[in-house]
């Protein structure tokens, strides 16, 4: 088989041979070399056109060839020293020739399958020559992979056909094919389609059924690049790992774009990413965009807030645009729907892919694992297009480690993983700490969390919570300077700017024995139902609280003037039934036992349970259902629930150790009013 660069310049030779070579002359000389075999022989011959000839005698010296030597000597041999000293000269590619717009244009739509310029496209132009400049790079490697990932809908695809496009010396001196073919495989049963689609693109040919082993499919498709030296191969929207792994056996030159860089990890050759940086247009991009279908003299705050709510990205913009319908006012409102609304509101039939973001982002969402899909979920209360420290969202990341320090590096490692599938931007830390990185939400990826993922969850406020309740803990503890002070930069942001779209009122209840915190209770009120279960809020602002010692100095009461009231939530369908749900967080570094106690007479059940022990820094949920008595038809009628809460640390083998705290709670239904 010849070698790629050898095959490369048989390619550039290719019109001095068709204008000046008879291969009928060549073909005996050729098989005395023991180079062509009988079969290879009569297969030349039987050619009836000298072209014809050419093209088959330059098929089958690349198959069974090792190097040119054998076809230089010929031509030094026969007197044709031109042809023997083009094959000799190594091909500089920026001395050849620009292909003419026509043969561009034919090489593109009739032969490379490369997909057509959208309408109102938007020329990006520094993307674009940063591509071109890493293509016209590698164009000296025979094997690599060239990577472009982003979110779904950021322009990949366009991108990459736009390059190939408007840099014709990409496909006139670099590269003598282009072979686009569509993954978008989300199923592995749907695998062997696409081999056999790319086989047919690749042999031109037809001769196929469909039912070949996919092992034989590849042999074949191996065999055809022969014929297509140079080639440069388009995977558009790769999406399975199995997918990498049968393209990277066939050992060529791929350019795939992919929401997902994490499974090119795959691939025994070399990884280039290039990420679409910025994943949006530009605002001067952006309002070129709506110029071009047709929106002129809109607004510049219309065009600056659907900047700043989608980052430009190109897929939501279309969307919005058809959307609109030409309406600069309708416009302006579908920016108001984009802020509030789901993503899934906003849908229509466009030239992308999916009708809505929310259906791109959910597929996004649904390749990932179990422990990324909890990590990605908790950073809902997180504020969007902002760089967040993984010091800071490591506080409350579901990662199965006890230690902070442990903890920070387990969260970078499934934030890369985010990040690698395109839900998350990376960048380096500016600040060299126990992380390297920072990360950042994009604004849909948010509303997708907020608005579709966790639509009205009362967890959004617990998490908030903790999360406040953990900063402010650790910004107390940390002995690590750098750490503390990007965490407290974060903090002071975080709770000055009040930037979570969910906004509840909250009551964080701390309950303590000598300098001990010995438990902290979160009521947080859900703004409306889940399918399953309410959540309920304590009423009003957070209290301070003063502690007084009871006679027995182990004891530990609340003294405020009143208990936190609490309020229970309907049921759906069980008016006779009401919920609450208790969040218990143990913050000391000692085991606590708590016991949830209801008065005497009251109608209310502790589910699963409300006796059990927490560890140091562990966490429950208790879920309280109360039940109206059944001779009575009204909750307005129902005296509060009074429910305490007893939080004990100490070992029962030594007393002198062992403190408790005991707070009351009056629990009312969120019908019945109370006077605070």
């Amino acid at each position: 088989m010849l070698q790629e660069r050898d095959s490369r310049t048989l390619s550039v030779v290719m019109d001095a041979l068709i204008r000046d070579f008879e291969p009928r002359e060549a073909v005996p000389y050729m098989a005395a070399k023991l180079i062509f075999t009988d079969d290879q022989r009569d297969a030349i011959l039987n050619m009836p056109r000298r072209r014809t000839r050419v093209l088959e005698f330059v098929r089958q010296y690349r198959r069974s060839a090792s190097n040119l030597d054998a076809l230089i000597s010929f031509f030094e041999h026969y007197g044709q020293f031109h042809l023997a000293t083009a094959l000799s000269t190594t091909v500089v590619p920026e001395e050849r020739s620009l292909l003419s717009e026509h043969n561009l244009h034919t090489c593109l739509l009739r032969e490379s399958n490369v997909p057509g310029r959208l309408k109102n496209y938007v020329k990006r132009e520094e993307l674009i020559e940063n591509l071109r400049f890493i293509l016209r790079d590698l164009a000296s490697t025979e094997q690599f992979w060239l990577v472009v990932h982003g979110m779904a809908g950021c322009g990949k695809s366009s991108l990459v056909a736009e390059a190939l496009r408007s840099c014709p010396e990409i496909l006139s001196r670099y590269y003598e094919h282009v072979i686009w073919i569509h993954d978008g495989r989300s199923s592995r049963d749907s695998l062997p389609s696409l081999y056999a689609d790319f086989f047919v693109i690749v042999a031109d040919s037809l001769v196929i059924t469909g039912r070949e082993p996919v092992t034989l499919i590849q042999a074949q498709v191996k065999n055809a690049l022969l014929d297509k030296p140079n080639a440069l191969i388009v995977l558009d929207d790769v999406m399975l790992e199995e997918s990498v792994r049968w393209f990277d056996q066939l050992q060529c030159r791929i350019l795939a774009t992919s929401r997902n860089l994490e499974i090119f990890q795959a691939s025994y050759g070399n990884v280039v990413p290039f990420r679409m940086t910025p994943s949006g247009f530009t605002i001067s991009e952006l309002t070129s965009f709506l110029a071009g279908a047709g929106f002129q003299n809109v607004d510049c705050d219309v065009i600056q807030r659907m900047h700043n709510l989608s980052s430009g990205l190109p897929a939501m913009a279309n969307i919005i645009v058809h959307l609109a319908r030409g309406s600069v006012e309708r416009l302006g409102w579908l920016c108001y729907q984009l802020e509030s609304a789901s993503l899934g509101s906003l849908k229509c039939v466009t030239s992308y892919r999916y009708a809505s973001m929310e259906e791109a982002i959910q597929t996004s969402f649904e390749m990932l694992a179990l422990p990324q899909k909890e990590v990605f979920t908790s950073l809902v209360v997180f504020p969007v297009d902002e760089w967040l420290p993984v010091e800071v969202i490591s506080l409350i990341a579901p990662v199965d480690v006890t230690d902070h320090e442990e903890s920070i590096y387990a969260t970078e490692e499934q934030l890369e993983t985010l990040a690698k599938h395109s839900l998350l931007d990376e960048r380096q830390a500016p600040q060299q700490c126990k992380s390297q990185f920072e990360y950042r939400i994009h604004p849909l990826v948010g509303a997708f969390l907020r608005r579709t993922l966790l639509k009205e969850s009362p967890f959004v406020e617990e998490l908030r919570s903790i999360l406040k309740l953990r900063l402010r803990s650790f910004i107390e503890e940390s002995t690590d300077e750098r750490t503390r002070m990007r965490v407290v930069t974060f903090s002071e942001h975080f709770l000055r700017d009040n930037c979570l779209e969910l906004q509840s009122e909250e009551n964080v209840i701390s309950m303590g024995a000598g300098d001990h915190q010995m438990a902290a209770i979160r009521l947080a009120q859900a703004r409306s139902k889940l399918t399953t279960m309410s959540s309920a809020a304590a009423s009003g602002s957070a209290q301070k609280k003063k502690k007084r010692r009871s006679r027995n100095s182990r004891h530990s009461h609340n003294d405020s003037t009143r208990a936190p009231v609490v309020m229970f939530s309907r049921v759906k369908g069980r008016p006779e039934m009401a919920r609450l749900q208790l969040l218990l967080m143990n913050v000391d570094e000692r085991q606590l036992k708590y016991k949830v106690k209801i008065k005497e007479g009251c109608t209310v059940t502790a589910l699963p349970s409300g006796v059990g022990q927490l560890d140091a820094h562990a966490s429950t949920r208790v879920m309280l259902i109360w039940r109206r008595p059944p001779d009575i038809d009204d909750w307005s009628k129902v005296k509060p629930a009074v429910l305490l809460l007893v939080g004990e640390y100490g070992d029962d083998d030594k007393p002198e150790s062992k403190r408790r705290i005991i707070q009351r709670m009056n629990g009312y239904h969120h019908f019945k009013s109370a006077i605070f």
